[in-house]
């Protein structure tokens, strides 16, 4: 990994570990936050563990027409 991306993952980890001190009832709590090896083993990723909350998949909303945003955010499995 070049040093320039070392510098921006490293950069995006101490943002994420400050999400895991936020708490408001719009936001899903942040739990953990960790690199670790991409699945396709080309680098390394970002993972965050998040609380699970039960209910429909924002997918499920998003296929409904249910979000109410001007701007619609991508379907999770483009995301993941």
């Amino acid at each position: 990994m070049s040093g320039g991306a070392e510098r921006q993952l490293e950069e995006l980890r101490t943002q994420a570990a400050i999400l895991t001190h936020l708490e408001h009832r719009a936001l899903v709590k942040v739990r953990e936050v960790f690199v670790g090896q991409a699945p396709d083993g080309e680098g390394d990723r970002l993972y965050f563990v998040m609380k699970w909350i039960e209910g429909r998949s924002m997918q499920d909303a998003l296929e409904r027409g249910e979000l109410r945003s001007r701007r619609r955010p991508a379907p999770v499995n483009h995301c993941l």
